[in-house]
């Protein structure tokens, strides 16, 4: 279980050699008391690079000022960001719902999916 640090968000990046292709969840840190309201966005790009930037645009774009990457990943991975009121998970895997499943057992008891992704 990890205390959710609103200043911060923790950055997974994922090592598997080479890869052609990335994605990027970014999340505001300013989360809201529920998972429908934590402002997020999801991107993808040649680099882990390339793609947080468009993470970046994306999540700023819906009004979010306090973005930061909340998860990468690689070409063939899945990556999920869940919160509760206090806590916030990270998960990865070969297919989105181990993805899923992991980011909610980092998480706690009460926390809610953000959102998930594959490349």
């Amino acid at each position: 279980m990890k205390k959710l640090i609103l200043t911060s968000v923790l950055t997974l990046v994922l090592s598997a050699g080479s890869a052609l292709a990335a994605g990027v969840i970014a999340v505001d840190a300013q989360v809201g008391d529920t998972a429908e309201e934590t402002g997020y966005g999801v991107g993808f790009g040649a680099t882990v690079a390339d793609a947080t930037r468009e993470a970046m645009q994306f999540c700023k774009s819906y009004g979010n000022d306090d973005c930061d990457v909340g998860v990468s990943f690689e070409k063939g991975e899945c990556a999920a960001y869940a919160v509760s009121r206090d806590y916030y998970g990270v998960g990865h895997g070969i297919r989105e719902d181990l993805a899923v499943k992991r980011a909610i057992e980092d998480c706690d008891d009460n926390c809610k999916l953000v959102t998930s992704a594959c490349d």
